[in-house]
């Protein structure tokens, strides 16, 4: 006769037996030549979409994204999306959970989750919706990434919207690196959170061309406080703005913009407008632009000596404070 123990009993009862999913399914992989029949587990079993490869992952797990094209997707967990082993995108396609701006990869996860994203291509060229929108979640990180095009009816390439705080009372973090976004008419990067959810923005070695603008910071749908950090990094070529601060909102928009360039932006190189955006331009080149540097309704813009603000046919606008470099 089998000897059962009070231990078993109650380890099985609490599931000890059955392997978590987070532990059985830590590595999952996609491929454009695979089926969601699949068990995806091993990259000769790939999945043929990365959102049900997001199905069979656990919390924190990784999808290794081999070339293809994809279904858009919705991620709803913290998880790394690696896409380093050739061309992997998604092409004119959307998603959405049900609510807000449809998207190419809709990010709605829980307020402590955060999410990689490394090496995806999301083509929306001349349709309706962003490449990616966050709608909620502790972090969202890109890495080489290429974003493309948008319709105007979009809000932006590249939608940071959360509407609920992240966990342990820290901002709602963005990063972007090493990453190109571009030919977006709505606006190549939008920052406008909700609900009194603060955000801390980086973009470090980022390409933001050829939209209507690289990146606008705004606090006007009733934001906490909005960091924004772009180090050498580029706007060009966009019809209005390279960089914009939107500050006639409650919340202080602080935008450091640090060895970057605004080139032949149709506008302004780089501007800030309402009394509660507050822009330091340090180590730069403004150069081509309608304006260089402009000041507008009461924000407050500040700009080192450090920088090269020529050769535009309005070099500055507005009130320009000069600090000295640190």
């Amino acid at each position: 006769m089998r000897k059962i123990t009070l231990a078993s009993v109650v380890l099985g009862a609490f599931g000890v037996f059955a392997l978590p999913q987070s532990l059985a399914h830590a590595q999952i992989w996609a491929s454009g030549a695979g089926s969601d029949a699949n068990d995806c587990i091993t990259v000769s079993t790939p999945c043929r979409s990365i959102g049900i490869a997001l199905t069979k992952t656990g919390a924190r797990g990784v999808i290794n994204v081999l070339p293809g094209r994809y279904p858009s997707f919705v991620v709803d967990k913290a998880v790394e999306i690696i896409a380093d082993q050739g061309m992997a995108e998604i092409v004119g396609d959307s998603t959405s959970p049900g609510f807000g701006f449809v998207a190419g990869i809709y990010v709605n996860a829980g307020a402590g989750d955060v999410v990689h994203i490394r090496g995806m291509i999301i083509n929306q060229l001349g349709v309706f919706w962003a490449g990616i929108n966050f709608a909620s979640g502790a972090a969202l990180h890109l890495e080489n990434c290429t974003l493309v095009g948008t319709d105007v009816s979009a809000p932006a390439a590249l939608h940071f919207a959360p509407t609920a705080a992240a966990s342990g009372g820290v901002p709602t973090e963005l990063s972007v690196r090493n990453s190109t976004i571009r030919n977006s008419p709505a606006g190549n990067v939008l920052i406008k959170p909700s609900a009194g959810v603060a955000v801390a923005a980086l973009f470090d070695n980022v390409l933001m061309a050829e939209g209507l603008y690289g990146i606008r910071a705004d606090n006007t749908a009733g934001s906490g406080m909005i960091r924004v950090d772009v180090r050498n990094s580029v706007a060009k070529g966009n019809s209005n703005n390279g960089f914009l601060a939107v500050g006639t909102g409650a919340s202080p928009i602080h935008f450091m913009i640090d060895h970057s360039a605004a080139e032949n932006n149709g506008v302004n190189g780089a501007i800030a407008t309402g009394a509660q955006a507050f822009m330091i331009v340090g180590g730069s080149t403004l150069m081509g632009n309608g304006t260089g540097l402009a000041q507008s309704s009461g924000a407050t813009v500040a700009s080192y000596g450090n920088n090269g603000i020529n050769f535009n046919t309005t070099n500055t606008s507005g009130t320009i404070t000069p600090i000295a470099p640190k």
